[in-house]
């Protein structure tokens, strides 16, 4: 009583109860924020992460003409990668066209979803806490509001929920339902392919809450599949579907995962979240307050939560911002915690916990972790400014290795970006059509300087009498070729 006595704003949580109320102008301070926190970082200065220069790498290799797959080995997801070509056309080897896009996008995810939790009366208020709640969840890591694939995806994953969420207030599935959302699921695996796993919530939603039969099923997996048929199709038309199927369907989840960030620190990173997330669950599954249909959308919710955790195993990148597709759960459960504490103080300290400890979250993740600490378990998530990386500037290069930092000034020559995928090909001469392929891509795209991180060269050039002819080891850096002057 003395502390509410004292602080009347801290026990009221005055910004809490702001965004409590059903008033859509409250999304502009949304915006707000999110505008100011990725104006702060360009201010203050990014660091390029090497996923971002990955990128940038895919947009600059397409903008020459160049096709995914077939004349760029990467197992990043077609329409991901067509937004970057485009970026990269319009702007040229520049982050800050993605940051603003990411704001955009995120505005977009975080009014979409707060509309439909007031659409299908999820909650047991209509507000805009969720809203709040989304927005702050996107500071638990920095690299939350990267333009990455999953970011990308998230935006049809919540169509994606909406639509499941109309199944709960109608009781049955639709055909325009069942299409559109298989349709939007399968395009959001175009963009990033653990996203599909959404899949498996779907059909058990039909199966739980409608009397739907079997042409149902069929139909939603049929129009999942549609879009990745078209890109198939596509493929097959540029004589790329073998790469199609090799490098995205296939490689993108078989290749061994790159380990950006390591175990302790993704345990500090979504400590705090993860406790207030268990603390949602419970207060919201254990609760027997609410409708019948409320009651389903929470057991929608906790599927949907755990099937974007799965997706999280099949990604081939281990970085914070996989886990972004188990936001929307994760701010729904958070909301719902928030709400249901009923005396005031109580609500207010574990507002302002939650507020406080997002931004702190944000600090340390992107300001101390990732710049203050010299630490080898996460400089290997931003690009190196030594020296070495430096000399083949303005340079068509080759890295046959996974070290990205040599493409900051340098410029992709030949298809093998990701060395994963590529190994093998590079490795096997004895296979007539991959030294053809190898051949044709050399004589198509010739470097300046192949940098041999893996010793590969030296074998490919007793192989291939056309690289032997035309490159010489450097006398000064080791593993290092350069193309002969004519």
């Amino acid at each position: 009583m003395l502390i509410e006595f004292l602080c009347p704003p801290f026990s009221h949580a005055i910004l809490l109860r702001f965004f409590r109320i059903n008033d859509p102008f409250r999304l502009i301070l949304i915006f707000l924020i999110l505008c100011i926190s990725r104006g702060l970082i360009l201010w203050l200065g990014v660091p390029l992460s090497i996923p971002e220069l990955n990128w940038l790498v895919i947009g600059e290799r397409m903008s020459d003409g160049h096709h995914l797959y077939t004349g760029l080995v990467d197992d990043i997801a077609p329409l991901s990668a067509t937004v970057y070509w485009i970026l990269y056309t319009l702007f040229g080897k520049s982050v800050v066209a993605y940051h603003l896009l990411a704001i955009l996008i995120a505005a977009i995810q975080i009014v979409t979803f707060n509309n439909l939790l007031i659409k299908y009366k999820s909650l047991s208020e209509n507000t805009y806490v969720p809203a709040l709640v989304l927005t702050l969840l996107y500071f638990v890591s920095f690299d939350f509001l990267m333009l990455s694939p999953a970011f990308m995806s998230l935006t049809l994953v919540i169509l994606v929920l909406d639509y499941l969420l109309e199944i709960i207030q109608t009781n049955r599935a639709s055909h325009y339902n069942v299409l559109i959302s298989g349709l939007l699921l399968g395009i959001a695996t175009l963009f990033y392919l653990p996203a599909g796993v959404l899949l498996l919530v779907v059909i058990l939603s039909y199966l739980f809450y409608t009397g739907n039969g079997l042409q149902y099923y069929l139909l939603f997996i049929a129009s999942f599949i549609q879009p990745l048929f078209v890109a198939g199709l596509y493929y097959y038309w540029i004589d790329g579907f073998e790469e199609y199927a090799n490098y995205f369907l296939i490689g993108s989840l078989t290749i061994n995962a790159y380990e950006y960030v390591t175990l302790d620190l993704f345990l500090f990173i979504f400590g705090l979240p993860t406790i207030y997330l268990f603390l949602g669950l419970f207060s919201t599954l254990f609760s027997a307050r609410g409708t019948v249909n409320q009651q389903k959308q929470k057991q929608i919710f906790l599927m949907f939560m755990l099937a974007m955790a799965l997706s999280v195993f099949l990604a081939n990148k281990k970085t914070p911002y996989q886990f972004i597709l188990m936001l929307p759960a994760v701010a729904f459960f958070i909301t719902n915690f928030l709400l249901n504490i009923k005396r005031k103080l109580f609500s207010s300290i574990a507002f302002y916990l939650f507020v406080l400890g997002m931004l702190g979250n944000f600090y340390f993740s992107k300001f101390v972790f990732f710049r203050e600490f010299d630490d080898a378990s996460i400089s290997s998530f931003f690009v190196s400014i030594d020296e070495k990386y430096q000399r083949y500037a303005g340079k068509k290069i080759l890295v046959i290795g996974e070290d990205l930092n040599y493409y900051q000034n340098a410029k992709l020559a030949t298809p093998y970006l990701e060395y994963r995928l590529t190994r093998q090909l590079l490795n096997d001469t004895q296979d007539v059509k991959n030294l053809l392929a190898i051949i044709a891509a050399f004589e198509a795209d010739m470097p300046e300087v192949v940098i041999d991180e893996k010793g590969l060269f030296p074998k490919l050039r007793e192989s291939i009498p056309l690289l032997n002819e035309r490159y010489q080891r450097s006398l000064t850096t080791a593993d290092v070729y350069l193309l002969k002057k004519d």
